[in-house]
């Protein structure tokens, strides 16, 4: 399932590979758009406890937008508001608040994770699965956090792939 990095300093330099290693059954091509979203969180944290909102730059993250999601903290990270959804994910996300999200979800599977990330105030990456009518959907989440005051995580950034597949039929 994942852990986040753990002990991660600022002035450590934890890699994509570290990050990744959660991700078991992803696509080269896919870990590489996970391994670039990452990289480029370093990049903005630089020598920093936490990467600042401010330099979150749309523009730069122009190739993930459509597989994104920001959210912002609510209550230590027990809830979050939905602040943006990329056009790849509208129609898995569709409410303002991840405790309104439906279980099973992508949006539960995020939500049952952004609280660990406020609190180790660390990066996650995780994959999961969830039902979806006959099918499975299978999701891989890079989770990255935000401080827009250097004290404390209020914003998280999610990258996410996904892939349906039909659901393994039980055997008679």
């Amino acid at each position: 399932m994942g852990a986040p990095v753990s002990n991660l300093e600022a002035a450590d330099k934890p890699t994509a590979e570290t990050l990744l290693s959660a991700f078991k059954t992803i696509s080269a091509a896919e870990r590489g758009k996970h391994a670039n979203i990452f990289n480029y969180w370093l990049s903005i944290r630089g020598d920093r406890d936490f990467a600042p909102t401010h330099a979150l730059d749309p523009l730069e993250l122009s190739d993930a937008a459509s597989s994104s999601v920001l959210l912002e903290l609510i209550g230590g990270g027990e809830e979050a508001e939905v602040r943006h959804v990329g056009d790849a994910l509208k129609q898995s996300i569709t409410v303002a608040r991840i405790t309104e999200a439906a279980t099973p979800s992508l949006l539960s599977c995020i939500g049952a994770k952004v609280a660990l990330v406020a609190l180790s105030r660390n990066v996650l990456a995780f994959e999961d699965e969830y039902p979806t009518g006959d099918d499975v959907t299978r999701c891989w989440v890079t989770l990255l956090p935000f401080s827009s005051t250097g004290t404390w995580i209020d914003y998280v950034y999610g990258f996410v792939t996904t892939e349906t597949g039909a659901a393994a039929k039980p055997e008679p």
